[in-house]
């Protein structure tokens, strides 16, 4: 009272230094914590030419290097799946995702961040051709990888361009992993190019060939066969080895309005090629999604980077967040809402309990003093704003208004019966008021406690909100 001055100075100096901790990356944020739950997920990503018999011989090879970590307590492979979901069609030969179960946390020296790049990277310099993916599983978020950029627009060369661009920025940030397409590689195909004036001259139409090409190369099973109530689909075409070679389908013969035998390689040039093993679209448009894993770095800060870094995006393109990332943006903003929400109805109930518009906004000093403690403590603690923390940081609203509430209520009943004057009942409300308001804050403190120092499996996820 008797230095209000440097008081003020402190005060504001505190308040802005507890806030720049957030520009100056000593705080970041995320949607979701890093957790040790002591599990984590391997893909391995071959070719897509690749069975699943040879994909099953590579992961057992696989399977062996990883139960040579004494920190692997059991594993469970998955042939044939990426892991994120079992329907009709998920299923592909080129991709086996093994699930990892680590022994008790206490027991090992080693994260389970640490342990996954460790696999990841052995089992890629002992088993060449292997392209392998590694992550600890997570909690609370979709599935698939944490940052997740859809590009999108109507011309399909822009998006694959601007896919591309994105690709390279993404791999350049500090903190990416695995940064990958969401489909696989181009699969080798058979390109057929029909030359229209010969086919004119021979008698075919473009749809006898389609026709008879379809049959030959897909297959046709409109004919039946019954065996007393059951029935069975006949499908006529060429042998599965025959079709994926050019001289066999050159030889595919064509019947011409002249009954005579036209081979494909007499009106067509036929060569081998790259096409896209899927065609994606979102909103009814093209896409491919960009996407990759985080170590070392909070996730919303490396997203952050990631969009600053585009900055050159074509007409026509858009992009647009997806996975955690999108996850968070929605989340944030609403518990923003929520947060400015408490303090506009902590404000309303006030002016209605003392009748005054001046009173309230002496209370509400008192939040952005409580914010010093709480990102200091975040940022000694190594902990981002993430969903609890933000949850805590509303809950902390709730406890220092109502000490600043004890004590400005004081006040004002003492100065109004007993006309003190300002610095006097000020004085008298810190010394009566003390009590109630250490109460109420230690039971707080002592509560929270043993949240804030848990180290068990996945305590990482509430430590920032304790």
């Amino acid at each position: 009272m008797r230095r209000k001055l440097i008081v003020a100075l402190l005060t504001i100096s505190l308040v802005v230094s507890a806030f720049a901790l957030i520009p100056s990356g000593f705080i970041g944020f995320e949607f979701m914590p890093q957790s040790d739950q002591g599990e984590l997920a391997v893909t391995l990503d071959f070719n897509p030419q690749v069975t699943t018999y040879q994909n099953n011989q590579v992961t057992m090879l696989a399977e062996q290097i990883i139960r040579e970590r004494p920190e692997v307590d059991r594993v469970l492979s998955m042939i044939g799946s990426t892991g994120q979901s079992i329907v009709v069609g998920a299923a592909k030969n080129n991709i086996t995702t093994i699930n990892i179960k680590l022994i008790d946390k206490k027991l090992r020296d080693k994260d389970v961040n640490t342990i996954a790049m460790e696999l990841k990277n052995e089992i890629m310099e002992r088993i060449p051709g292997v392209r392998a993916r590694a992550a600890a599983v997570s909690m609370g978020g979709p599935p698939g990888a944490p940052i997740q950029f859809i590009v999108m627009g109507t011309e399909f060369e822009k998006v694959e361009n601007t896919a591309y661009a994105l690709l390279e920025v993404m791999r350049k940030i500090p903190g990416t992993s695995d940064v990958r397409f969401s489909v696989d590689d181009p699969k080798q195909e058979v390109h057929i190019n029909l030359d229209r004036d010969r086919m004119s001259l021979l008698g075919l139409s473009v749809a006898e060939v389609g026709g008879t090409l379809r049959t030959a190369l897909n297959g046709n099973d409109d004919a039946k066969y019954r065996d007393g109530i059951y029935e069975y689909d006949i499908r006529i075409g060429v042998d599965n080895f025959d079709r994926t070679k050019i001289d066999q389908v050159e030889k595919v013969t064509f019947v011409n309005r002249s009954g005579q035998l036209i081979e494909l390689n007499q009106f067509a040039e036929v060569k081998y090629g790259l096409g896209p093993s899927v065609l994606q679209r979102t909103d009814r448009v093209s896409s491919i999604t960009v996407q990759c894993n985080v170590v070392g770095r909070p996730m919303g800060t490396v997203g952050d980077e990631i969009q600053a870094a585009m900055n050159d995006i074509p007409t026509g393109v858009n992009i647009k967040l997806s996975g955690m990332l999108e996850q968070q943006a929605d989340t944030f903003g609403s518990l923003g809402f929520a947060f400015l929400a408490a303090i506009v109805l902590i404000y309303f109930i006030m002016i209605i309990l003392y009748d005054s518009l001046l009173d309230p906004i002496v209370v509400l000093f008192s939040i952005p003093l409580s914010l010093v403690g709480a990102f200091l403590a975040l940022a000694l603690t190594m902990n981002n704003l993430t969903l609890f923390s933000i949850i805590g940081l509303i809950v902390l609203i709730g406890l220092v208004s109502k000490n600043a509430i004890l004590l400005v209520d004081f006040t004002i009943h003492m100065r109004r019966d007993k006309d003190m004057n300002v610095k006097d009942a000020l004085v008298e409300a810190g010394r009566e008021r003390i009590r109630p308001i250490l109460m109420t804050t230690f039971a707080m403190i002592f509560g929270m406690l043993p949240i804030a120092i848990a180290s068990g499996d996945g305590a990482e996820i509430k430590n920032g909100m304790a």
